[in-house]
């Protein structure tokens, strides 16, 4: 065993008798089937996983794992949005329930995940409450649609359908009436129901899967910015461009140039990049 390994595993092992009591670890890995689960301290290092997040990374086992972050295993694009988040949910202290996202597995395919993150607080005293406590991490659950079983009164309660049809088909024009008729509900039950499950409209939630999955054709396909646009969903190049700007703080083409290979754009894909 090497002595840095052996140093990670004590801080993990710190890190978890840090944090607040009563926590069920232990019940919650050992018991939920088809999740990813995981823990992580405020600088993104892993402190605990379960067999699926072991899976994931391509591990033989969690000590591979303890100690190292998304950069050590994931294409650095992705994990470069795993960190934001974390470092969101640390700072606000607001978990983030279900939101879409991109995950490479041990194949280095991608696959669609719900993802969960929630702010991992230490212990308090007696007269303390537990708003007050530091935040010590992120704990975090990730589903697979591919791999999540559901029984038939799951099927009629909630709404895996309807988001298996919108990650399955986000490259065209959906129209909400068309996802209440999946549901079995009308227009305005299935909004109240989506926004009270996901925190969100309908509408947000599938502009996140686009954004998503146009992120990741910017860095893995030298695509033109009006293909890629065309592939997720956006109406047009400018509308693509407006979208992906307001949710990643710059535009698809510095995209790409960060963080995947550059491409030699038309010069109107140029023109509209200027804007």
């Amino acid at each position: 065993m090497k002595k840095g390994d052996k140093s990670e595993r004590v801080e993990a092992a710190d890190f978890m008798n840090d944090c607040a009591s009563g926590f069920p670890f232990e019940a919650l890995f050992g018991t939920t089937p088809n999740v990813c689960l995981f823990v992580k301290n405020r600088d993104g290092r892993f402190v605990w996983g379960n067999a699926f997040l072991v899976e994931l990374c391509g591990a033989a086992s969690l000590d591979e794992i303890v100690g190292k972050s998304d950069f050590d295993f994931f294409p650095r694009d992705l994990a470069l949005d795993y960190r934001r988040e974390d470092e969101t949910v640390v700072a606000t202290g607001t978990p983030i329930v279900d939101r879409p996202w991109l995950v490479c597995n041990a194949k280095k395919t991608i696959d669609w995940f719900l993802s969960n993150k929630w702010p991992l607080r230490g212990r308090t005293r007696r007269d303390e409450a537990v708003e007050t406590a530091p935040i010590l991490g992120v704990v975090g659950a990730m589903r697979n649609y591919r791999r999540f079983d559901k029984t038939s009164s799951e099927r009629k309660n909630d709404l895996r359908d309807v988001v298996d049809f919108m990650l399955s088909n986000y490259e065209r024009k959906i129209e909400t009436r068309e996802l209440a008729e999946l549901a079995f509900l009308s227009t305005s039950q299935f909004e109240r129901r989506f926004r009270a499950i996901f925190r969100m409209t309908p509408s947000r939630f599938l502009a996140e899967i686009r954004l998503r999955a146009s992120a990741r054709l910017l860095t893995s396909t030298d695509l033109t910015l009006a293909q890629i646009a065309i592939q997720t969903g956006f109406f047009d190049q400018s509308h693509f461009g407006k979208a992906f700007r307001a949710e990643y703080g710059t535009t698809p083409k510095k995209y790409r140039a960060a963080y995947g290979t550059p491409r030699r754009e038309s010069e109107s894909g140029d023109a509209e990049e200027r804007r």
